[in-house]
């Protein structure tokens, strides 16, 4: 297939060419370039200094805005860039760059010319280089931290901050909780806090019960509030702080097959970026991880991370968290129900949870399935790691269904 001729700008002004015989399409390829020409001289030494910093100064702020590729003069984010002279198109057939057949080639620099400095002595902007991973911690924490920072705010002023919630979902992790975080949420009489975790019961206890109630909104007669922090099930400390602080509140609780949860727990902590480990691997190392990061309490930093992101086989063992739980909170004001039901009968689940919170029936649009995307690879869970973790959990699963009056839930 031919490809349309692209002839190359040599001016600094910032257009980037003429492609297909004609057609202007605008770049940003000759900014750099011609911060510093004018650098080089022609207006005296001091103008050349503020230009050619005036050409650093662009070339890092579109690297930072993910243009880098245009400030290097090749195709960038903004899609305004030209091919280099010596620019090589990558293959065009499918494959590992994905490129469909029949489309025209996509430029790339020459080999070895990607971390080289300019003539400015720029070098590509880290936040250019973000990958995927980071990019999303950055998000979340940014994210966390302006819904922080409105709770201080509010708790700052004088008088009530807000109300305490009517009910929690406490868990568990991988379990579903997104997903009926937004079946409640939909509901009319329902208004939701700042976030889905607020995590002030486990993390975040210091901060204070006025920073707790700032995060959620003013309640008109007859509406509910509520949070979901998948955490709370598994932490030890939390039902006896739940338990002095919201002294009426109700809790809601989805429980999966162990097995399937800790496997969505180990693609989940591995998506993040902070597990290196194999599956089975990170399960022989579980318990030596656990005990030697809670060695001085549950509520250290080490702890904390330790306990939310390595703790695939402990937080399947659900009776000995429900046995926390019910040492404070009376059995009647806890509802649980199995994540296999809320899939395969989401509007009956979720009508027996809406009669539980005393709220009236409802149903929503959709019953949407919300996770969080995770590694498609090929599976680590192979029949011999499914049989070990069936016979460590199964001891757990029928005590549980002792502790519930279940049959046994996850057999076969």
């Amino acid at each position: 297939m031919a490809h349309p001729r692209v002839r190359h700008s040599r001016r600094g002004g910032g257009l980037g060419g003429l492609v297909g015989g004609g057609e202007h399409r605008p770049g940003l390829a000759g900014a750099c370039a011609g911060a510093h020409r004018a650098g080089d001289g022609g207006h005296g030494q001091g103008s050349g200094r503020r230009a050619g910093r005036d050409g650093r100064r662009l070339r890092c702020a579109l690297a930072g805005r993910g243009l880098d590729g245009a400030a290097r003069g090749r195709p960038g984010r903004d899609r305004g860039g030209v091919p280099r002279r010596g620019a090589r198109p990558r293959a065009q057939s499918g494959g590992r760059d994905g490129a469909a057949l029949g489309d025209p080639p996509r430029w790339s620099p020459r080999p070895g010319r990607a971390g080289r400095r300019c003539r400015c002595g720029c070098r590509p902007h880290r936040g250019a280089l973000v990958t995927g991973v980071a990019r999303r911690q950055v998000t979340d924490r940014l994210r966390r931290g302006v819904r922080a920072a409105r709770a201080w705010g509010r708790a700052a002023r004088p008088g009530d901050p807000g109300p305490l919630p009517d009910f929690l979902v406490i868990g568990g992790q991988r379990c579903g909780t997104t997903s009926l975080y937004h079946h409640l949420a939909a509901h009319p009489q329902v208004q939701v806090a700042s976030g889905k975790e607020l995590q002030y019961f486990s993390v975040h206890h210091a901060r204070g019960v006025r920073w707790y109630r700032g995060h959620f909104p003013r309640l008109a007669p007859g509406e509910r509030t509520f949070e979901a922090s998948p955490y709370y099930l598994f932490h030890p400390s939390v039902p006896a702080r739940v338990a002095a602080t919201l002294p009426q509140a109700r809790f809601v609780a989805l429980l999966r097959d162990p097995v399937q949860r800790a496997y969505s727990h180990y693609l989940h902590t591995r998506s993040y970026g902070v597990e290196p480990l194999s599956f089975v691997d990170a399960l022989d190392a579980e318990e030596e991880r656990l005990a030697r990061a809670t060695a001085g309490g549950p509520d250290s930093a080490a702890a904390h991370r330790a306990l939310r992101n390595y703790s695939y086989a402990a937080r399947g063992r659900y009776a000995e968290q429900l046995d926390r739980w019910f040492a404070h909170i009376p059995r009647e004001r806890i509802h649980l129900a199995r994540t296999e039901d809320l899939q395969a009968d989401p509007a009956g689940t979720y009508a027996d949870i809406l009669r539980f919170l005393g709220l009236p029936a409802f149903t929503p649009e959709a019953f949407t399935r919300h996770t969080r995307r995770v590694d498609p690879g090929l599976s680590e869970l192979t029949p011999a790691l499914r049989e070990r973790l069936g016979a460590h959990f199964a001891p757990h699963n029928a005590r549980l269904a002792t502790l519930l009056g279940w049959s046994d839930p996850w057999l076969g």
